[in-house]
Formats: C-alpha cells, structure tokens, sequence
C-alpha cells in the first residue's frame, strides 16, 4: 500500500449553508449538480477574463461541499468567495484535515472522514487523525497528475491560463449549459469560436524546469509560446511534467531560447 501525506500541500474548504447549491453554481466553472449523481467534479474559479485564478477537486457530503485545491491559495479564494456572499446563507471555512493519497481505500480506518476515488487505484482521503506509515514524498502524486494530465494552479501560475489552455474542459471541468459565471463569457466564446491556440500536454526534457517557468520556440521568433504547468524530478538532469503550450509549435519547444534544451512532448 502506498499512502502519501498531501496536508502540506493541499488543502479543505468547506462550503455549507442553504443557500451554498445557488452560491457555488454562480462562482465555478463546472455544474454543482452533477454531485447528485457523481463523486466528485473538476471546476475551475475564473476572474472577470476568464483565467483560473484556482481550480479543485469538488467533492459533497450530505449537503455541505468540499473544495479540495493547492494550499498556497486557500486564503485568497476564501476572501474572495466571502466577497460574494452578500446576504446569502453561505459559511466558508478551510476544513483541519490530513489530506493523503494512497492506492487503495482507507474508508475502513479509524478517523477517516472522506474516501473519494478518483481513478482505479487512485483515492483521495481526508481524516481528522493523523495517519501511520505515510509517505511525505509526493513523487508518486505528482506522477499520477501527469500520467493523467490533471492540472493544479499553484500560485505562481495564478491568472495565467482560461480553463481551455490547460486543458479543463478534457476532464469534464466547464459546463457550457448551466447559467452564467464570472468569466463565463470569455471560455464559451473561445469554445464555440473553435480558436483554442494553447493545450495542455506531457514533457519530458534533460534539465530541471520549474513550475511557471516559459517555454519558447523558433517557430514564433523564439518568443513565449507556453508555461510550464507541474514538474516531478527524476534527478538533477531529467523532469517530467505538464505544460501549456501553443499547439504549433509542440515539435519545436525549447526551455531557452538559444534553444539548447529541447522539451520532448507528447502529443496524445
């Protein structure tokens, strides 16, 4: 069994009230109601030009909402999500919870509060007691993230990517028939225009890279055509990882831009 502690990086919100359905369906990205019928969604939070100022795993317990996202980010998005409450019965709250992801269900364990499964061999658990035997090495996480091609925002990436350039849409993430939502015009006119430049794909490249650093390419005179989006190291010579990046210029993306490391991405 593989269990690793997410807590450091990775944090709760919970959202709960009477009116938290109608507050939340008018902040995301996704549907709130497809949580009826589903464990879990992918969502993003938008500013007004409709880039990802945060974006979560969503999960529902009787009628309360979890938000599981990056740490960093966790003061913000309340301060901003309070500001629009306005009257509404709505309570937001960063939940104490251990946060881990491990390989099997731990649903039978004392103290487990939440067992979301998100992949086959993939769950997510939230306990109000800290675990044994865990691992603090979030290798095997982040390499889950980027087998599957699932982006977080970190704080260094904040404001940088609208949901389709990462993308969101791919993991179910943006409804294009529920009502409207901060941004919500900005990510249905790039949908249905069809001019959606930037993708989210994998890489592999002999230097280390870090998250948000830019990507360039000859293609476009050497200038920025992408960001990376996660990294993992495999040692001081090699990362894997996600980024977002022009879609023409995949052949030919290079981490500098006298183009001596070369990203190799893969286009599926």
């Amino acid at each position: 069994m593989s269990l690793i502690n997410l807590s450091n990086d990775f944090a709760i919100i919970k959202i709960s009230g009477m009116d938290s359905l109608k507050f939340l369906q008018g902040q995301i990205t996704n549907d709130i109601l497809l949580l009826d019928t589903q464990d879990y969604i992918f969502a993003s939070n938008l500013n007004i030009k409709g880039r990802i100022l945060v974006n979560f795993i969503i999960y529902k317990n009787n009628e309360d909402y979890f938000l599981f996202l990056n740490s960093e980010l966790v003061d913000m998005i309340i301060l901003k999500l309070k500001m629009y409450i306005f009257r509404s019965k709505v309570f937001i709250n960063r939940e104490s919870l251990f946060i881990y992801f491990s390989d099997v269900s731990q649903n039978n364990l004392d103290g487990m509060n939440h067992n979301i499964q998100l992949f086959p061999n993939a769950f997510l658990c939230m306990s109000n007691k800290e675990m044994q035997d865990y691992n603090s090495d979030l290798k095997s996480w982040k390499l889950f993230l980027i087998k599957n091609k699932i982006p977080f925002i970190y704080k260094v990436n904040q404001e940088k990517f609208i949901p389709q350039h990462i993308s969101m849409d791919q993991l179910n993430a943006i409804s294009f028939k529920k009502g409207c939502y901060i941004g919500q015009e900005i990510v249905a006119r790039i949908q249905y225009l069809g001019s959606i430049k930037r993708r989210l794909f994998s890489f592999r490249i002999n230097t280390k890279v870090n998250i948000g650093d830019e990507v360039f390419s000859p293609l476009m005179n050497n200038q920025e055509v992408g960001t990376v989006v996660e990294v993992v190291y495999h040692n001081d010579l090699e990362t894997e990882g996600l980024l977002s990046i022009q879609i023409g210029c995949i052949q030919e993306a290079f981490y500098d831009k006298d183009n001596q490391f070369r990203f190799n991405i893969t286009s599926e």
